[in-house]
């Protein structure tokens, strides 16, 4: 399924059929429009350090970089500040990723530089926040072709 038929499926994101999708089918609509774009996705790390639990979405490895992913099935409220939260709680996951690679069995991400990301239903633009993008699924077609322009302004783990 291509990035196009995706979003045709979803009705262009218009709600109609975004109430019907569970955060599990989101991260799998956005897992398919990763591997479209070449990326190696793994789905559901589970790790965890001394003091917490963790768990990243999706691992997206492309050939230089890889992308750590939280999807975020939100329908409603919240507003910009939960999406500055959650950027800033993926940020720290990525971290905490970075420190137990091998454990995890995901050692051919050592020598990739790993960037935190969120992608949401939201329909908003593209937004950096200290360092970590907000692309709205609508949109993330075009951050992944675009990975470049981005990339100065993104954080790196």
């Amino acid at each position: 399924m291509t990035c196009r038929d995706l979003i045709s499926y979803l009705e262009v994101l218009d709600g109609t059929r975004i109430s019907d999708l569970d955060w599990r089918d989101f991260e799998s609509h956005c897992g398919t429009v990763l591997r479209e774009n070449g990326y190696e996705v793994t789905e559901g790390i589970c790790f965890s350090n001394v003091k917490r639990k963790f768990q990243i979405d999706i691992v997206a490895a492309g050939l230089k970089h890889a992308l750590c992913i939280d999807c975020k099935a939100w329908k409603r409220g919240g507003g910009r500040g939960r999406s500055i939260r959650a950027s800033e709680d993926q940020l720290e996951r990525t971290m905490e990723l970075r420190s137990c690679l091998e454990s995890k069995g995901l050692m051919h991400l050592e020598a990739l530089k790993l960037y935190p990301a969120l992608v949401t239903l939201q329909q908003e633009d593209i937004s950096i926040h200290e360092g970590v993008p907000i692309v709205p699924f609508e949109q993330l077609n075009a951050f992944l072709v675009n990975f470049a322009y981005y990339e100065d302004e993104l954080a790196r783990v």
